[in-house]
């Protein structure tokens, strides 16, 4: 089964802001927005990070704003039996940051960590049999 997940990017607009190449350094308060993105867990490093695969979402501009500040939103299909490592703007400095699965109805459904790397150990463990 699948599903859509979507994302606001917010203050999309100074994400893709460039600056000159003569500016070593990035204004202050921009350095760092919020993009967005949702990643499909592959796998545990040895030392406990997961491996993602960062998908690739299309960008929806039909309410967005004259700037495109706000109202700029991009959708990501994922499926069932798969873990997704989700991170979503809330604001201009801060982001939401949660684990997901989808059910087999296409419900997505949110996860705690420990849950993701139980299930990931465990179709690991499924795998080798």
């Amino acid at each position: 089964m699948k599903a859509t997940i979507s994302i606001e990017k917010i203050a999309s607009n100074l994400a893709a802001k460039t600056y000159p190449p003569r500016l070593a350094w990035v204004p202050r308060g921009l350095a760092r927005v919020p993009s967005g993105w949702v990643a499909e867990i592959i796998g545990i490093y040895t030392s406990g990070k997961f491996k993602r695969k960062f998908l690739k979402g299309n960008k929806d501009y039909r309410h967005a704003n004259s700037k495109n500040s706000r109202g700029v939103y991009e959708y990501f299909i994922i499926e069932s039996d798969r873990i997704y490592d989700v991170c979503s703007p809330v604001s201009r400095k801060k982001e939401k940051r949660y684990f997901c699965t989808v059910n087999s109805v296409g419900d997505v459904l949110k996860i705690s960590e420990d849950e993701a790397r139980r299930f990931l150990s465990d179709a690991e463990k499924a795998s080798r049999n």
